[in-house]
């Protein structure tokens, strides 16, 4: 959807650009706006909304990214602790405190 959003502002004002230099659209006309004006005014209210939409599919998009990659941060923090909880304690007394980053 994101990308979606992304794409539909520069059709848009490509459709604007034909508004403006042939004084009408015929994909907007068959809408049943058929006034320059009124089709400016609808492109640039659409123009805003795929903005908007881009925008918050982009927030969303990010937040996800954002809880998986604390997810898996979490997982492999419980698995580390786990696995050094479960070491000897011989091998933290032979180990220099440098290679204990090892285990």
């Amino acid at each position: 959807m994101n990308e979606l959003f992304d794409l539909m502002p520069g059709i848009l004002i490509a459709i604007a650009i034909d508004v403006v230099v042939r004084q009408e659209s015929p994909l907007v006309a068959e809408l049943g706006v058929t006034d320059p004006r009124s089709q400016m005014l609808l492109l640039t209210g659409l123009t805003l909304l795929m903005w908007m939409g881009e925008s918050l599919f982009e927030y969303q998009l990010k937040i996800l990214w954002r809880n998986l990659a604390q997810d898996i941060q979490h997982s492999l923090r419980l698995d580390a602790y786990g696995h050094v909880q479960q070491l000897d304690l011989s091998c933290f007394e032979d180990a220099s405190s440098g290679n204990l980053v090892k285990f």
